[in-house]
């Protein structure tokens, strides 16, 4: 079985708009910021035979707030930098929705496709939403706390209090 790295789209490969210390998914290009920092941790990520996954939720597309065109847009800048495996999107506004998070939905396809042992796999997310999922998917979250005003995680494996302290623990423990 193989090993994974899930990354959450907004707020980790790319920046998140905070307004009122509030997440939101960019909706313009010129909003749509990566960061490119990732790059050197991803690459070893790779070199230590761990896939590299995005999971995210866009239901602002659902609810017409951006195209989905440009939703696809920015995942394709995303695979040129990052040169993940595979994205999984969920589009869905109804929280009930299985492959919305908090639930696993996406995961579990990740898990199907690439063969993934979720025991020795990581998610790195900003969300309450992120660590809920890959709680349930039984993945070792690892909650990036940017403070933001909104309910925080109960069970996750880590936390820390920004990125790149993140990227350190992962670049050490693999």
């Amino acid at each position: 079985m193989k090993k994974a790295i899930f990354f959450d789209r907004d707020g980790i490969l790319n920046k998140s708009i905070i307004i009122d210390s509030k997440p939101y998914s960019p909706r313009t290009l010129k909003e749509f910021k990566i960061n490119y920092f990732l790059k050197k941790y991803i690459n070893f990520f790779k070199k230590k035979n761990f896939l590299i996954i995005v999971i995210t939720n866009q239901p602002d597309v659902g609810s017409g707030l951006v195209s989905k065109n440009l939703v696809v847009s920015f995942n394709k800048k995303l695979k040129r930098e990052f040169l993940f495996n595979s994205l999984y999107v969920c589009y869905d506004t109804d929280n009930k929705s299985f492959f919305k998070k908090p639930n696993p939905g996406m995961l579990f396809l990740a898990k199907k496709k690439h063969n993934i042992d979720m025991s020795k796999s990581y998610f790195v997310g900003d969300r309450w939403k992120d660590m809920e999922a890959s709680h349930r998917a039984g993945v070792r979250g690892l909650f990036v706390d940017f403070n933001y005003k909104e309910k925080k995680p109960v069970k996750y494996f880590e936390k820390f209090s920004s990125l790149y302290k993140t990227m350190i623990y992962l670049k050490k423990n693999l």
